[in-house]
């Protein structure tokens, strides 16, 4: 098997040169919708077009705070999240190409309930890498999110309440967010392949883009106000892995967010 440290990519995911076989086993998962170790009306991944990014607050040469979030969650003998760990390293590296200042969580790590509810108001660009086990994020993920989101309502940091009112008929649910200007982006990887989405002739997803399977957890961002960004996915990582080509692909998508700006 071929290193996936291409000399050309310069990986520094070791010093020592990683083979397909072992990065596989390290992040293998179960189930034909699984991911190996890690959203409304976005491009699918491979055809990403930068112009569809939104305009932005986030600008060339202006210092900005982005929080990462690791969702991976370690299964012994079929995922130690090496691939994860790997595409949350690219990210920083090019956040701080732009000056950006960079706060990470490791959810299995643990964490602090206020100190992350602080980090998300600190934050002016919020981005998501996780693995997809059966279709969603591993569940230490909706965990955190429970117990932060919660914490932050309660205490009037993300929301006021759902944005209806008994007084303004027209007020939409889903509009009493306090964290506009604020960005959410969400990068997953796969063991779905790219052509199993958007396709309506595909049988499991029935034409549905990775936004609109992942929209659930967009919701929980756009609720409080936050712009949801295109999402980001390493597809087919279990029979036909691309890790050297993803990688350039999700620098170029990175980028964009502030060359676009």
């Amino acid at each position: 098997m071929n290193s996936i440290e291409d000399k050309n990519n310069e990986l520094s995911l070791e010093k020592k040169s990683l083979s397909r076989r072992e990065l596989l086993a390290n992040t293998a998962l179960i189930g034909a919708g699984l991911v190996v170790s890690n959203l409304a009306g976005a491009a699918t991944p491979q055809n990403f077009n930068a112009a569809e990014i939104p305009k932005r607050n986030i600008r060339k040469n202006k210092s900005e705070n982005v929080l990462i979030i690791n969702a991976h969650q370690i299964y012994k003998g079929i995922s130690a999240g090496r691939l994860n760990t790997t595409l949350v390293g690219v990210i920083q590296e090019e956040m701080e190409k732009f000056g950006c200042s960079v706060q990470h969580t490791a959810i299995e790590q643990g964490y602090n309930i206020d100190a992350e509810v602080q980090k998300h108001l600190w934050a002016d660009l919020i981005i998501l890498q996780s693995p997809v086990y059966w279709f969603n994020t591993p569940w230490i993920y909706k965990k955190y999110v429970d117990e932060v989101f919660t914490a932050a309502m309660l205490s009037g940091k993300f929301i006021t309440g759902d944005g209806r009112t008994r007084e303004d008929s027209s007020k939409q649910y889903g509009t009493g967010g306090t964290l506009q200007g604020k960005k959410y982006m969400v990068s997953l990887t796969w063991n779905a392949p790219e052509e199993s989405f958007g396709d309506k002739n595909q049988r499991l997803f029935e034409g549905k883009t990775v936004d609109d399977v992942f929209v659930q957890n967009t919701a929980n961002y756009k609720f409080c106000g936050v712009e949801i960004l295109p999402s980001f996915s390493c597809h087919d990582v279990m029979k036909n892995p691309k890790i050297d080509a993803d990688i350039a692909r999700l620098r170029k998508q990175l980028s964009a967010i502030f060359t676009n700006a």
